[in-house]
């Protein structure tokens, strides 16, 4: 009977490994010291953010998306999948930051889930924010909120960096 489960679970695992649809990224493999890239390159990513999250000066924002930068590639596109909007290149990251920073005041982002592969990292966090203009789907403003985002960072393995960052869910978590 072991042995039978044992067999099983062998033949599902080579037949997932050839279905198509588990090629190309789901493929990919990570050495420890890929996993230690992605992971250090994230927490430069996300350490940078944060301090934009903080009244910051306009020298200290430079220096910040200076940071976020180095950990992009140059075609890095922001994608909010719920509504189907997309920032790309530097230019549409600024952009982005410009709008998403405007949106929100006195941001406390909590990382309640991270997961790291080869293919990035998969970020769930918790932020409680009070909402100053519309972002995405939100249009109520002046109001506190607690959302959880759900933030995918996909990494190119070439380059070693991040080629975007897909926001898959934002929702309330407010009652």
């Amino acid at each position: 009977m072991l042995r039978n489960r044992r067999l099983h679970k062998e033949e599902t695992k080579t037949d997932l490994q050839s279905d198509p649809r588990f090629q190309g990224r789901f493929a990919w493999e990570v050495t420890p010291e890929e996993y230690d890239t992605i992971h250090s390159t994230w927490l430069k990513h996300v350490g940078a953010e944060e301090k934009l999250f903080v009244p910051h000066s306009e020298e200290d924002e430079e220096q910040q998306l200076a940071i976020v930068r180095a950990t992009m590639t140059d075609e890095y596109i922001y994608e909010i999948k719920t509504t189907g909007e997309r920032w790309e290149g530097w230019d549409g990251a600024l952009e982005f930051y410009k709008t998403f920073l405007a949106a929100f005041s006195g941001m406390q982002w909590v990382p309640q889930t991270v997961v790291i592969g080869p293919q990035g990292i998969l970020d769930v966090a918790d932020m409680t924010v009070t909402r100053e203009a519309p972002f995405g789907d939100m249009d109520q403003v002046d109001q506190q909120v607690c959302l959880e985002w759900v933030v995918y960072f996909l990494w190119n393995l070439e380059q070693k960096r991040f080629e975007g960052e897909t926001f898959y869910s934002i929702r309330s978590l407010s009652s």
